[in-house]
């Protein structure tokens, strides 16, 4: 009798997770990259402290969301050149205060700013002069954005949430962008605090804002409001501070969430609306990145 041989069962390959995190896990998935053809969204956080600037590039648009502190004014204009741009669609400031705009009239002189986007008043607080000031100094124009607006970046959307009351304080008050590309999500939370948290989380539907990735609110001083961490429940965490082990990163690590620090090389976070891809934006020995 001849035994007809059993075929081997392939070896089932791999599925990529949603985030493949080479800050944190350097060794898994370094044969993964996007399809030559795939049009990416790329985030950029250069390597700053203690205040904000994110870089979004998709399909050619560009938009700066905040320009940080006049003390990482200079690393936010070395990303840019490093990355070959000298000029920015817009730049949209979350809300004014010196941590989010000071940068703007230094960056302004390397490199061109097609618009200012702003929700708050020009008397809104004593930093709303000065705004003003740069953008009639540079020509920029200035335009109002408000809660529910819908920004278009190349094939990304950006919903902006500024649900607080007017009595609310300015951080509250900041607008917190919800990014959609594909399949993928990105909440940015700007400096909101626990009012914030709750009058988000209160007036938005089941579901509406989970995400993968979520920039943590207000450098990550204090833990995340509870019902704010169930309704966004993210996968991964963004971190603008010093590795001080403020309340939100203990938080983190009491419920097991991964965090990248940008203080710390910077941060890059890719995307062709299937998976992300993040990564450290200067290498390990450039002095750029410390």
């Amino acid at each position: 009798m001849i035994e007809t041989p059993i075929p081997a069962t392939p070896t089932p390959v791999p599925t990529p997770p949603t985030i493949i995190d080479r800050v944190n896990n350097p060794k898994e998935w370094t044969d993964f990259t996007f399809a030559a053809d795939a049009d990416l969204l790329t985030i950029v956080f250069p390597p700053i402290r203690d205040c904000d600037s994110e870089l979004l590039i998709c399909n050619g648009e560009t938009l700066l969301i905040d320009c940080g502190s006049h003390e990482f004014e200079e690393s936010i204009v070395a990303m840019l050149k490093e990355l070959g741009i000298r000029s920015i669609d817009r730049l949209l400031i979350t809300h004014p205060h010196h941590d989010h705009y000071e940068g703007l009239a230094y960056i302004a002189q390397y490199i061109h700013i097609g618009e200012l986007m702003i929700s708050f008043p020009d008397d809104y607080n004593e930093h709303m002069p000065l705004i003003n000031e740069w953008t009639s100094l540079f020509g920029i124009p200035v335009t109002r954005y408000g809660d529910g607006d819908v920004l278009t970046l190349g094939g990304a959307t950006l919903t902006v949430y500024d649900r607080c009351p007017e009595n609310y304080s300015c951080n509250n008050r900041s607008a917190v962008l919800l990014l959609r590309y594909g399949e993928r999500t990105m909440l940015f939370g700007s400096d909101i605090e626990i009012a914030g948290m709750k009058a988000m989380a209160a007036t938005t539907k089941e579901g509406e804002i989970r995400v993968d990735i979520l920039k943590y609110p207000h450098h990550g001083k204090a833990a995340l409001e509870w019902t704010f961490a169930k309704a966004i429940t993210p996968q991964l965490c963004i971190i603008t501070n010093k590795e001080r082990g403020w309340d939100g990163q203990v938080w983190l690590y009491q419920n097991r969430i991964p965090y990248i620090n940008t203080r710390i090389r910077g941060v890059v976070l890719t995307t062709d609306g299937e998976r992300w891809l993040a990564e450290n934006f200067y290498a390990e020995d450039d002095p750029r990145g410390r």
